[in-house]
């Protein structure tokens, strides 16, 4: 499979606690071993700083997206004198911008322990699957030491009260590492580039046997009503 566009979302604190750096050094090692393009929010702190720190310190290769009022010098040296760190500055009166920068290329997201930045992308991600837009790229989120599960009782209790069009389970995946959360990634995107083909396919048969039962069908009442006026015409003889 090609490499894929990863979009995560998490943290830029400098007061994230160490398990949570952890699993973004982690998702970044195997990011840039499998080839991928990283596209996040360019922090050079928290999860984002050590999610990128790792990626370059690996080769690998990031997108950075980042407001013009938050780049600074820190993120200048983080994206500067390597090969494969790109940083995008977004502009405009509020992120807007800079979330359609950070989704529109993404095969999938991945979440990783974040505060309400964090939040407010993954949901936006999360709503889209939810409400049917299928073009909306996979999400999950990256469960470190059960940081989410909290969503996930609003979502079961969501679901249980009949509010969701569909079963969280359908748009929104809780991985156990980062391991997990590329590996689900990748199935899905894999199922996504499979229908288009195959279905078209499938429904082009299905209209081809269609035909041909109509077809079919006609040739047999035709046969009969000939038999019938045969044996007609031999009785009235």
């Amino acid at each position: 499979m090609p490499p894929l566009n990863v979009c995560v979302y998490g943290s830029s604190s400098s007061r994230t606690p160490e398990r949570y750096l952890a699993a973004a050094r982690d998702l970044g090692g195997l990011l840039a071993r499998r080839g991928d393009l990283c596209i996040n929010g360019a922090g050079a702190n928290g999860v984002m700083g050590a999610l990128n720190s790792a990626i370059r310190a690996a080769g690998g290769r990031v997108r950075g997206v980042c407001h013009e009022r938050f780049v600074d010098g820190a993120i200048d040296a983080l994206f500067t004198g390597a090969a494969g760190m790109e940083l995008v500055v977004a502009r405009g009166t509020d992120l807007s911008a800079r979330k359609r920068a950070l989704a529109c290329d993404a095969d999938c997201i991945v979440a990783l322990p974040g505060g309400p930045g964090t939040w407010d992308e993954l949901w936006e991600a999360a709503a889209l699957r939810q409400i049917g837009f299928e073009s909306a790229a996979p999400v999950c989120v990256v469960n470190v030491d059960g940081y989410y599960d909290g969503f996930g009782t609003m979502l079961a209790r969501a679901h249980a009260d009949g509010i969701l069009h569909k079963p969280p389970s359908e748009f929104l995946f809780f991985a156990r590492d980062a391991a997990e959360a590329l590996a689900w990634c990748e199935a899905r995107v894999r199922e996504r580039s499979v229908p288009s083909s195959i279905v078209g396919e499938w429904r082009g048969f299905a209209r081809l046997r269609t035909e041909w039962r109509g077809f079919a069908f006609g040739v047999i009442v035709g046969a009969l009503l000939a038999m019938r006026a045969s044996r007609s015409a031999s009785s009235s003889r």
